[in-house]
């Protein structure tokens, strides 16, 4: 049963699918945020920096030119492109 569920080539494919669907949603989500400007996402704050990288996810974010940032009025952490010099 067990190599029915993973051996299965067309659920190789369609978790291969899915991955690239959020992967594309992510992007699209990261590209808004970088035209929002210098502004938070979350609460619009214009107190936005680049955040140190410390997870895995950083480094495939990178690979995908998406660089992490944090707000310094809420705190939060979230990903957008990298332009000019922030």
């Amino acid at each position: 049963m067990l190599r029915l569920i993973t051996g299965t080539p067309a659920v190789i494919l369609s978790l291969i699918i899915a991955t690239l669907i959020v992967w594309v949603a992510l992007f699209c989500k990261a590209i808004y945020r970088t035209q929002l400007g210098r502004r938070c996402w979350y609460c619009g704050a214009p107190k936005v920096r680049i955040s140190r990288s410390k997870q895995n996810l950083d480094l495939f974010a990178r690979l995908s030119l998406l660089f992490p940032y944090r707000c310094a009025g809420c705190l939060k952490r979230f990903y957008r492109l990298r332009v000019g010099g922030l």
